[in-house]
């Protein structure tokens, strides 16, 4: 079978070359090339409030009378209905914890909708202080223009599932004829260190033999998380489709975590992988699903001893003044406070060239102290991208702000595509062996570099230091810039 120059120009996974906020198609740069092409960025992404859904959280703590009209009024249940009647527009996040999505009928009108987030934040206080109520929104990152290829249409692939006690698998997709995967979902074990990936899933068929280690988390997924059917070892959570199928189709988180691997310095076994897809297939995610995934990472770090040290949030969206107030984010920033101690939160800048200072720019700048009366997150950490030529200077595409972004880190890398030409060739009759190397474009990809620096800081150091206090003593270890100091904080970046 011969392979066409536009099969050629938009093949395999799908490397993402934004934030979440644009990609651009493949297209062939050498016989053993393939480039994200910079040059078709997309147009900027942007929140979208969903006008009749609400994220409640703790709403047990609501006086019952009043939780109960609240119901009645945004038609949660019927006027004349039991309090306790059980609704279908009633949501609880995925494992277990204690928060709400309701889906209000169209009829209720906005008003009554404000009135019911006024009266539930006179009741709970602030969010800062256990409760909260917030609008959910949408983000979207714009379509991939690639193959689907037969690598994602394997049910076993897909979903990361492995017959317990089973050091490999054979599957017999008529694509993946031969291949063999490892059965990669280990136990953890004292010392290791894990990293939580938010984002469109993670492909386990990408990665070598025993070159990475996914946590079993089966233990954790209980309550809500109930779709394991087979019984079989599962790692992290699908909190897009509810299930534990973890398989990436799009290509952003598999190729986010090989960033993060492939960056590490020789301390590979020591780290564990925690894949929470928030993203569908398709780019789409919503702030209940993100919610819901760092209410997970909490809920792991209360109940053992597990170190997630880093959680790498790749993605963002520019948020616009008119459509949203800082209350608004509230209970999010809530979620990201929370993990303070134990994790630090790494997030990409944007790729769209905005100053976050003044466009700003969800999550990331969090981090700043021109939001939320100077109460910034002290464990988010905003990376830019910084240009591969010799000047330090950001790359012309990435997101900037001396007070909101604080570091940046190298725009492009080179991934080696050696582990998937088994595959490669098994789709193409062998006429593709030398496509071996992708090239990824984005503060995606500056993110988690930095979070494998960040890993590494870590296990060489034997470092103690968790949340804030790590990311502080690491920041005051890096470069400073002077020319860097209008577009990052302090001016500090850090290179390959």
């Amino acid at each position: 079978m011969k392979v066409n120059n536009h099969l050629l120009k938009c093949f395999f996974l799908g490397v993402i070359i934004t934030s979440f906020s644009a990609c651009g198609c493949f297209k062939k740069f050498s016989s053993k090339l393939i480039v994200a092409d910079d040059s078709k960025i997309a147009s900027k992404s942007f929140l979208k409030p969903i006008p009749n859904e609400l994220i409640l959280k703790n709403p047990n703590s609501i006086d019952p009378d009043t939780l109960c009209q609240l119901k009645k009024d945004l038609g949660i249940i019927p006027p004349n209905a039991d309090c306790n009647t059980v609704s279908g527009q009633i949501e609880k996040c995925a494992c277990g914890e204690n928060i709400e999505r309701w889906t209000i009928p169209n009829s209720i009108d906005d008003l009554t909708i404000e009135r019911a987030i006024g009266t539930v934040r006179a009741e709970q206080g602030s969010e800062l202080e256990g409760g909260g109520i917030t609008r959910n929104s949408s983000l979207q990152m714009a379509p991939i223009d690639s193959i689907v290829t037969g690598r994602f249409r394997d049910k076993d692939i897909i979903q990361g599932n492995f017959p317990p006690n089973v050091e490999s698998t054979n599957f017999t997709s008529p694509l993946l004829k031969g291949v063999t995967i490892p059965a990669k979902i280990k136990e953890y074990n004292s010392g290791e260190i894990i990293v939580a990936v938010i984002d469109t899933g993670i492909d386990m068929s990408a990665f070598k033999n025993n070159e990475i280690k996914f946590l079993n988390s089966s233990n954790f997924n209980s309550n809500n998380c109930t779709s394991n059917p087979n019984n079989r070892p599962t790692t992290g959570w699908n909190f897009v489709d509810n299930n534990s199928n973890i398989g990436d189709k799009n290509g952003h988180g598999t190729f986010v975590a090989k960033n993060i691997l492939n960056n590490l310095s020789n301390s590979q076994e020591k780290i564990s992988f925690l894949p929470l897809k928030v993203f569908s297939d398709s780019g789409t995610g919503t702030i209940w699903d993100i919610i819901c995934a760092f209410a997970y990472v909490k809920r792991i770090q209360s109940e053992t001893n597990y170190d997630i040290a880093v959680v790498n949030a790749s993605f963002g969206a520019s948020i616009e003044k008119e459509l949203y107030k800082e209350e608004d984010f509230l209970l999010f920033k809530q979620y990201i406070d929370m993990l303070n101690g134990e994790s630090v939160v790494i997030s990409s800048a944007g790729n769209v060239g905005d100053d976050n200072d003044i466009k700003y720019h969800f999550p990331s700048s969090f981090s700043s102290n021109v939001l939320f009366a100077g109460i910034s997150s002290t464990n988010l950490l905003s990376v830019a991208g910084l240009s591969n030529n010799s000047e330090l200077k950001l790359f012309q595409s990435s997101n900037r702000g001396k007070n909101s972004v604080n570091i940046s880190a190298p725009w492009e890398y080179i991934i080696n595509l050696s582990n998937e030409l088994e595959i490669i060739e098994n789709l193409f009759d062998g006429n593709n062996k030398g496509l071996n190397f992708a090239k990824l474009e984005g503060t995606s990809y500056s993110a988690s570099f930095v979070s494998s620096k960040i890993l590494d800081e870590i296990l060489q150091n034997s470092s103690p230091l968790r949340g804030s206090l790590l990311l502080n003593k690491y920041l005051g270890k890096q470069s400073i810039e002077t020319t860097l100091k209008e577009n990052v904080k302090d001016g500090k970046y850090i290179k390959k």
